[in-house]
């Protein structure tokens, strides 16, 4: 149990949030990461990010942009203005076939286009770990 709790603190395990309201993205993203051995946590529900990021520090988010309750605009905006979290590398997921335009006006550090390859997006998380 000890090495349990080790291995899931240890420094070398990069941790990487997920936030996306559509779970079955999540659930594809999640198991490609983890089988990178990154750390994956999952967020579906967008009014949850900001307490999630005042007790935990990930490495880099995965936003998408269209999402109910908060939008990846707003998200990004409260996530660069917090001093807690305004180092977060922040790359904006979308459908949205101007992703690369939104994720610059909205000041995200990247962006990837849905639907993606599994080399795309482990390339992505990688430039920012």
């Amino acid at each position: 149990m000890l090495i349990g709790i080790i291995y899931f603190f240890s420094p070398m395990i990069k941790e990487i949030l997920v936030i996306d309201d559509d779970i079955a993205i999540l659930e594809v993203i999640k198991i490609i990461l983890q089988e990178k051995s990154y750390r994956v946590i999952t967020i579906s529900d967008s009014t949850l990010v900001q307490d999630y990021l005042m007790h935990h520090n990930p490495s880099i988010i995965l936003l998408d942009f269209w999402m109910s309750g908060l939008n990846g605009k707003k998200i990004v905006a409260q996530i660069k203005n917090s001093p807690h979290s305004q180092h977060i590398p922040i790359v904006m997921i979308s459908a949205n076939h101007e992703v690369r335009k939104i994720a610059k006006e909205i000041h995200a550090n990247d962006f990837l286009a849905k639907p993606f390859d599994i080399t795309d997006l482990t390339s992505i998380v990688e430039k920012y770990m």
